[in-house]
C-alpha cells in the first residue's frame, strides 16, 4: 500500500475518533483499515487470476490437438 493511501485512511481515522480514545485504540483501527485494505486487493487479484486461468483453460480445450508419438515405429520383418 502506498504512503497516500495509508495517509488517507489515518486522515479518515482520526476524523472519526473523539478525544477520549486511547493512542492504542486509533492506532488498532488504522490498523484493521490497513488490514481490510490489503485483504480486499489480494481477493480481487486472487479472483482476476483465477479467471484468466480458467479463461486460458477452456481456450486450450476449444482448440484440437493433435496426437502425435515421438517414439518412431520400426517395422518388423516377417519371414
Amino acid at each position: 500500500m502506498n504512503n497516500t493511501n495509508q495517509e488517507d485512511l489515518i486522515q479518515k481515522t482520526f476524523k472519526n475518533t473523539s478525544a477520549s480514545e486511547s493512542k492504542a485504540t486509533i492506532t488498532h483501527k488504522i490498523a484493521i483499515a490497513i488490514i481490510e485494505t490489503e485483504y480486499k486487493k489480494r481477493v480481487a487479484k486472487t479472483l482476476r487470476l483465477k479467471n484468466e486461468r480458467l479463461a486460458h483453460e477452456a481456450s486450450l480445450l476449444a482448440t484440437p490437438t493433435k496426437l502425435t508419438s515421438k517414439r518412431s515405429v520400426k517395422k518388423v520383418k516377417t519371414s
